[in-house]
């Protein structure tokens, strides 16, 4: 395996991970999924670590450890290649990663068949909004605690609270064919 950032290695990942709360190493792990498989259900970019600044068209970085952390893993296991979709040998190797990462943190591999699935609805919402998250607060009614919740940590969230934003959502114009 090559690894392009000499001062990475998986066990300082795994240190890392262990220093997150659960909700936050959920989301870690999910957003490797996301990143690894979402390209085969729909054409979606994650943008994992970006945010859309709607006023200048771009996107701007996000700086934190949280995501410094998660590029360099992803890195880590595309060998360097981030700007394709993922091949079959980095699905392969974030397969055996996830699996170690899982064992080391507890975590049952059920989440991938519950959590995670709330986890993506999130992030399809997310994609869906068409401008700003302080304007859409404004419009729909929803705090910005809520709706960031419902974005980035669908996993927490109820029926319900996904139900609001939809329903906020729908007013705006969006087209939901892919939802």
């Amino acid at each position: 395996m090559i690894n392009i950032d000499p001062e990475f290695s998986v066990e300082l990942f795994i240190d890392f991970l262990k220093e997150l709360n659960r909700n936050d190493q959920k989301r870690m792990l999910f957003m490797i999924e996301a990143d690894q498989t979402i390209f085969d259900e729909l054409e979606y970019d994650t943008g994992f670590g970006h945010y859309k600044d709607f006023v200048n068209s771009t996107d701007v970085m996000i700086i934190s450890r949280f995501y410094s952390n998660y590029r360099r893993f992803f890195s880590f296991v595309c060998a360097g290649n981030v700007i394709n979709k993922p091949d079959d040998v980095s699905k392969k190797k974030w397969d055996r990663f996830k699996e170690i990462f899982l064992e080391e943190l507890g975590l049952s591999e059920t989440i991938f068949e519950t959590d995670y699935e709330f986890f993506k609805d999130g992030l399809k919402l997310k994609e869906l909004r068409d401008c700003p998250k302080k304007e859409f607060s404004e419009k729909s009614g929803l705090t910005l605690y809520k709706i960031t919740k419902i974005e980035d940590y669908g996993f927490l969230c109820s029926e319900s609270d996904f139900k609001k934003y939809f329903d906020r959502l729908k007013y705006s114009n969006v087209n939901f064919q892919d939802f």
